[in-house]
């Protein structure tokens, strides 16, 4: 399975998606999370460091899919989204201007309790390739979701 990468010239990040926090469970919400993994190279500070925690919820994909394709359609434009929120606040995703996204980790995905926003210019391929990414993810772990 693909990650999520991004990285500028201080900063790596992948974001991928492990597994679903509760697989076997018959309750239709708490099949609903998945446990995601962050890795992280800051060179700036000197850390690497990677780290998992179950703070996505499948039906966020979408959301999160829809977010990254609306980013790739504005990438000329001098308009900017909401930043992209989840129920967990662990993570979040701002649109700064273009094709320039940040990335903001919270809580248990921060790095030494600072919370840093780290920001990346990504091009129409990368933004295509996470678009991709995230509705792979997305029908991987529905199918693994139905509850019988």
């Amino acid at each position: 399975m693909t990650k999520l990468q991004f990285s500028n010239t201080t900063v790596n990040l992948t974001i991928d998606i492990i597994r679903h926090q509760f697989p076997n469970s018959k309750c239709e919400y708490d099949s609903q999370w998945l446990v995601i993994e962050i890795d992280i190279d800051d060179k700036e500070r000197n850390v690497k460091r990677t780290v998992q925690d179950p703070c996505l919820m499948v039906s966020e994909l979408i959301k999160m899919r829809n977010w990254f394709q609306q980013v790739s359609n504005l990438k000329d434009s001098n308009q900017t989204l909401p930043d992209l929120t989840f129920l967990e606040p662990c993570i979040e995703f701002r649109h700064e201007s273009n094709t320039n996204v940040s990335v903001h980790l919270f809580a248990e995905l921060a790095i030494k309790n600072e919370f840093k926003m780290h920001q990346f210019d990504l091009t129409i391929v990368q933004l295509t390739q996470i678009v991709s990414t995230i509705t792979n993810w997305y029908e991987l772990y529905q199918k693994a979701n139905t509850i019988e």
